[in-house]
């Protein structure tokens, strides 16, 4: 009888032979549901998407409170217009962040919008912004401004908001206002475009991507519509970032349409399509089969010292605390600390090259390897008088590796 790794490989093998676009699709279907099925495969790729879940998580709660915060902030503003008797159709500017409907002003538009009359893509926190932009610029032009103090910044702090993650300023002022109105919304904008870069080459981004297509193939093979598809998976969607993975089912969906058509009792190919791009299909699954073929083939000794108990650790970046073990360690905010361990906890999985460390950091323009590593010690240090955790790092001259492992 053959073995897992026996039955994986040759699955594997009999779906990148296949030529024509359907047998390839058709086959890579059955190679995952192999996986899926096979219970030692499963763990290993329930351990995969664990990763995916743990960022789509940490999203999913910055988005609530960016939300939160600007829900406030609305309110705030709505005060203002009332107190001083502003005219809600003043409060649509000649150019507008938000189109609106006609003959509807932006406190019209806004209601409907957080009432589900109308839908606007991207994330609800983006879109909301929008309209707060509008009804404060507004404000702000009929002189109005120290009513405002709570969201006016100056240039510096307003280029730093609108700062990429690398640092660098892409916006240092607006001539309708610096308003800031969630300071949670930057991290949640930098979280999302971590997960879009992330996902293009993590193993959990190819994994994600053949679960997508394997749902896809399943409810095209039920005769399913585009609709009842986008429906389904779209339900209980938490932001913009799950609700396009719905989408991608239902686009792949539809790319399987387009190449599969009855002709004379057999399924013909077409190349129409936009999404469901075989050499990229290829490459997820190469990737999947290489890491699950090595897993397996892992000694025993190996897949216990693996599975090992990991130390808890979370770094809060606003209240710049580290948490190791639930044991809270206070890092002065700021300080060269603060920056080296927000960057590390971008990926706190990652084995960090000093270099790219460098490249995130980049406010610190004298900085290089030699200060970086010097940084790592001395909080090694600190989370050694604190917890007795005297291996926290494990660094090189050329890189940083959070060590999770309990001894």
């Amino acid at each position: 009888m053959k073995n897992v790794i026996d039955v994986l490989r040759d699955q594997y093998n009999a779906t990148i032979s296949q030529e024509d676009d359907w047998g390839f699709f058709s086959v890579l279907a059955s190679y995952i549901n192999y996986i899926l099925e096979t219970p030692t495969l499963r763990k290993i790729t329930d351990e995969i998407m664990g990763k995916k879940q743990k960022e789509y998580d940490k999203l999913a709660k910055l988005e609530e409170k960016s939300l939160q915060e600007l829900k406030q902030a609305e309110n705030k503003l709505l005060k203002i217009v009332e107190k001083n008797n502003i005219s809600h159709t003043s409060l649509t500017p000649d150019w507008s962040s938000i189109p609106n409907p006609p003959r509807m002003n932006t406190l019209e538009t806004l209601k409907a919008f957080e009432e589900g009359h109308i839908s606007i893509s991207g994330f609800k926190s983006n879109n909301l912004e929008k309209f707060l932009f509008d009804i404060a610029a507004s404000i702000l032009k009929q002189g109005y401004q120290s009513e405002l103090k709570d969201f006016l910044v100056l240039n510096e702090e307003y280029g730093l908001y609108y700062s990429k993650a690398d640092g660098k300023i892409s916006i240092n002022s607006n001539t309708r206002g610096n308003f800031i109105f969630s300071n949670t919304l930057k991290l949640r904008r930098e979280q999302s475009e971590f997960i879009e870069k992330t996902e293009k080459f993590e193993l959990w981004g190819a994994f994600n991507a053949l679960l997508k297509f394997q749902k896809a193939f399943l409810e095209k093979s039920q005769n399913k519509s585009l609709d009842y598809i986008c429906q389904k998976y779209g339900e209980g969607v938490r932001n913009h970032q799950e609700g396009h993975d719905a989408v991608d089912i239902a686009f792949f969906a539809q790319d399987l349409g387009e190449i599969t058509e009855s002709k004379g009792g057999r399924l013909v190919d077409y190349r129409s399509r936009h999404h469901l791009k075989k050499d990229d299909f290829k490459n997820y699954a190469s990737m999947v089969n290489a890491y699950l073929i090595k897993e397996l083939a892992k000694p025993e000794s190996k897949k216990e010292e693996n599975n090992k108990e990991n130390y808890n650790v979370s770094f809060d970046e606003e209240k710049s605390i580290l948490t190791i073990q639930n044991k809270p360690i206070k890092i002065r905010k700021f300080s060269n600390q603060y920056y080296l361990l927000k960057a590390i906890f971008q990926d706190e999985e990652n084995d960090w090259q000093f270099s790219e460390l460098l490249e995130k950091i980049g406010e610190f323009e004298d900085y290089n390897w030699k200060k970086l590593y010097d940084v790592a010690n001395a909080i090694k240090k600190n989370i050694a008088a604190e917890t007795g955790i005297k291996d926290f790092f494990i660094t090189t001259t050329q890189s940083i590796k959070i060590n999770k492992r309990n001894p």
